[in-house]
């Protein structure tokens, strides 16, 4: 059961939980969707975390998208799909370039750069129209109030599904090896606005 205590709706708003599975009930490959309570299907994104001896789903993280109504609750269930489970109406596109990452969700494109960590070269809206952002930066301020610059690592995608994809980012501020930091990105199909992690 989802509640929104808020008094405002969320239109395809993005959840994630986990459940356990029995040893043998969840084949690694099963299709599945998620069912609201008036039985409408809804596109799923899973990942199984752990598993058991015979490759079975042990615990399973699972990605969705629905309307949540304010101040209102929803129902749903997840099971296994008789079909061909439903498909989100905007899906992720992601392209490695020479100079970083590209990401399009649809409604918003974003590009990463490799090197310095910014987070982004640019945004882009509307289909690639509207450049709403063409650089932006991140510094660690210091005592003595000099800033320092974060140096790119590694950057790996940790998952890349249709719903959602989360790309982890791991460096240090050059100055001094000892102020390392760990961020991840994620980015959700059909959305303009991403979650930013330290």
């Amino acid at each position: 059961t989802l509640r929104n205590s808020s008094g405002r709706s969320r239109r395809a708003a993005c959840i994630e939980f986990s459940v356990p599975c029995r040893k043998g009930d969840l084949p690694q490959e099963a299709p599945l969707e998620l069912v609201d309570q008036d039985g409408a299907p809804h596109p799923v994104q899973t990942r199984g975390l752990v598993h058991w001896s015979d490759g079975s789903v042990k615990w399973l993280h699972v990605v969705s998208c629905l309307d949540i109504p304010a101040a209102d609750t929803v129902g749903c269930l997840l099971q296994t799909s008789n079909g061909q489970p439903p498909s989100p109406a905007q899906t992720l596109r992601i392209e490695h370039r020479h100079n970083g990452w590209a990401v399009d969700t649809g409604a918003a494109a974003f590009t990463i750069p490799e090197g310095i960590f910014a987070p982004f070269a640019g945004v882009w809206l509307d289909n690639g129209q509207v450049q709403c952002l063409k650089t932006s930066s991140c510094h660690l301020l210091v005592a003595d109030r000099s800033l320092l610059v974060p140096h790119i690592a590694t950057m790996d995608w940790e998952e890349t599904g249709p719903l959602r994809a989360t790309l982890c980012i791991t460096g240090a501020f050059r100055a001094t090896d000892k102020a390392r930091f760990s961020n991840r990105i994620q980015f959700f199909a059909g959305k303009t606005s991403v979650s930013i992690a330290f």
